[in-house]
């Protein structure tokens, strides 16, 4: 994962499988996934996927007092199988939600695509 311009972006082989599996990030037209810092911490516990920086949560989570929290309510969403789309995304704006909605839910056995 790499940082760029105060976003993360995912550009490893891996992103389009995870993507496919979890419906997590928001994908890249030029290949790749951009992830909020939640979805960035989910992704390193449950997905092994190495951060930018060995001390970024810490930085992130000084920053961002709610991080944790966020963290948190995604895993408790996630960790049963659902996928959950955060609504911050832009391409969540294509689905009818209230305007103070935080994520989508989908059940595990279909895909938001």
């Amino acid at each position: 994962m790499d940082a760029r311009d105060d976003i993360i972006v995912m550009t490893e082989p891996q992103w389009q499988r995870l993507w496919e599996k979890s419906a997590i990030g928001r994908r890249l037209k030029e290949g790749g996934l951009h992830l909020l810092p939640e979805e960035v911490i989910f992704c390193h516990h449950h997905r092994h996927q190495p951060l930018p920086s060995d001390d970024w949560i810490q930085k992130n989570l000084n920053l961002d007092s709610s991080l944790e929290a966020r963290f948190l309510i995604l895993e408790a969403l996630r960790v049963p199988g659902n996928l959950i789309i955060l609504a911050e995304h832009e391409h969540s704006s294509k689905w009818d939600t209230e305007s103070d909605s935080w994520a989508l839910r989908w059940h595990k056995e279909t895909h938001p695509d």
